[in-house]
């Protein structure tokens, strides 16, 4: 079943077939003059021969320069064949010349497609923002030229700019989906959870009668949810916001109780907030869930020496260096759990071990 958190081929980088689609290419390339060596050159692209298309055309436009169709059907014959150099040259020069809406049109396309397949985006938004302004169809062909920009924006990176085009597509087209769940992706790759909530409640809202799209949207809002826990937790510890830190691991615990990770980073918050015993049990009911749970280990062995176990605390330290051996926080606190026990020479080992891995310290 279709995950609608992740990106879509389409919805990330909308081909020319997309704009096919709203444009009707085939129309206007079919309307060229049908002059034998014209018709005979659109033939020979239709059954995949660009290259003797080419030449054709070529002669042709010799003694026939201000024939905007021919010369349109040999940029066309140009881009199949993947010279995009010449292609772009001929379709300006169209561009430049014709007065035939149906010709710039279908020249439009072909110049997206060029610039699209060479991963040419800034060209390509300019584009897609001329078939935006002079699209006065329907609001169904409004809103792709919409999403056909929105997704050249998100090329870019231009997040907010992409989202304003969904945006303005959903409003044309308000029973479709798409620009929603496009957006909500966005939004989710921004960590703007609450942006990209509303717009999956949005399509729940719409009562569709595909309720697949529905109840995807259901379990990416559940989704959103958790992943934000994971993601605030997980910034509040990195900044030192413990407490913050616990509240929000402990959400996601709720949510995603089997989640080894997340009992870990809970483990390891309550341990840094100074709660070693609820950090020690989070620890241990992490053991369960992961063969060789190194880190569950490692959190175990700080919680047993804070609460004065430290022969239980050298053997957890010892089990986490087994897998880990160059694992920083197990040496250091190996060598604290020692020296505490008066064994000082194996503290010491312990610490050179330390010094000598320091560079390789991994997060707990």
């Amino acid at each position: 079943m279709r995950d609608l958190t992740r990106p879509s081929s389409l919805a990330r980088f909308p081909s020319v077939v997309a704009l096919i689609a709203c444009f009707l290419i085939a129309g206007p390339v079919s309307a060229v003059p049908t002059t034998d060596p014209v018709a005979k050159a659109q033939a020979l692209i239709e059954k995949d021969q660009p290259a003797p298309a080419a030449d054709l055309l070529t002669a042709f436009l010799a003694k026939n320069d201000g024939d905007h169709g021919a010369r349109l059907l040999l940029g066309r014959a140009y881009l199949e064949l993947r010279r995009y150099f010449l292609a772009e040259r001929e379709l300006k020069r169209v561009m430049g010349g014709a007065a035939d809406p149906a010709v710039l049109t279908a020249t439009l396309v072909l110049l997206d497609r060029v610039y699209m397949e060479q991963q040419k985006f800034v060209e390509a938004e300019e584009i897609r923002r001329k078939f935006g302004a002079a699209e006065k169809g329907d609001d169904s062909r409004r809103a792709r030229a919409h999403t056909a920009l929105a997704s050249v924006l998100e090329a870019q990176e231009k997040f907010k700019d992409a989202v304003d085009a969904y945006k303005a597509a959903a409003g044309l087209t308000p029973t479709d989906p798409e620009p929603r769940v496009a957006s909500a992706r966005i939004r989710m790759k921004t960590k703007d959870y609450d942006g990209a909530v509303a717009d999956y409640e949005a399509v729940i809202g719409m009562n569709s009668p595909n309720t697949n799209v529905a109840a995807e949207a259901r379990r990416a809002v559940s989704r959103l949810k958790t992943t934000r826990y994971m993601d605030e937790g997980t910034g509040a510890l990195k900044a030192g916001r413990y407490g913050d830190a616990v509240a929000y691991m402990k959400k996601f615990v709720a949510a995603e109780p089997k989640h080894y990770d997340g009992r870990v980073l809970l483990a390891n918050a309550l341990y840094r907030a100074g709660d070693f015993a609820a950090a020690l049990a989070e620890a241990k009911t992490a053991e369960g869930m992961k063969s060789a749970p190194k880190e569950s280990w490692l959190i175990q062995g700080l919680c047993q020496r804070k609460l004065k176990n430290t022969a239980v605390a050298i053997s957890l330290f010892n089990r986490t260096i087994g897998q880990a051996p160059r694992n920083v926080d197990a040496w250091n606190g190996l060598g604290d759990s020692h020296t505490e026990n008066g064994s000082f020479d194996a503290g010491i080992a312990a610490y050179e071990k330390s010094v000598a891995y320091r560079e390789d310290q991994p997060t707990v």
